[in-house]
């Protein structure tokens, strides 16, 4: 689990998010700038200050900041409205940088056209890609897809590769 994940947080870690702007502890960075984006931990909510942290980070090519910039512009509470192609943009540099957790949003964007024209290669392309159990909802999404259209064959590999991922909780930025 990823720092800026973490639901509890000892005072040995706020400490340390609260020195990233001056170690460039990325991970912890990231982090800061979710306590600005909502307001936790004693931070006052500012989008622009979440967004000037988050920027640093990613400046550095920081895969989970852009991963959590993405989630960040899809929620209308942050900037006044929600920019689905700014959102499907950052995940995209994220995926490329090879944030696993990127590749599988992508993915599920692409399934149900989220701020992008709907396509199941598309979808199927980063989920696999993604290879971890985060993915299995939208491989099983695609699996159904598949067995609809008569590709039984696909939809079988595609239930292959699900077996292969251990299952754990969905992960959720809140």
């Amino acid at each position: 689990m990823y720092l800026w994940q973490k639901d509890q947080l000892s005072e040995e870690e706020l400490v340390f998010i609260a020195q990233s702007p001056q170690t460039y502890n990325l991970e912890a960075l990231t982090t800061l700038g979710l306590f600005y984006a909502y307001g936790r931990y004693g931070y006052k909510q500012s989008a622009d200050e979440a967004t000037y942290i988050l920027n640093q980070a990613m400046a550095k090519k920081h895969a989970q900041a852009f991963y959590v910039y993405a989630h960040l512009v899809g929620e209308a509470f942050f900037k006044g409205e929600v920019d689905w192609t700014k959102s499907v943009a950052y995940l995209k540099k994220s995926a490329e940088l090879g944030f696993d957790l990127a590749m599988t949003a992508l993915g599920e964007y692409y399934l149900i056209g989220k701020g992008v024209k709907k396509s199941y290669r598309d979808g199927e392309k980063w989920l696999l890609k993604a290879r971890n159990a985060s993915s299995i909802p939208g491989l099983m999404i695609l699996e159904k897809h598949y067995r609809e259209l008569g590709y039984t064959d696909k939809a079988n590999e595609l239930l292959n590769v699900i077996k292969t991922y251990k299952s754990i909780e969905p992960i959720h930025i809140s």
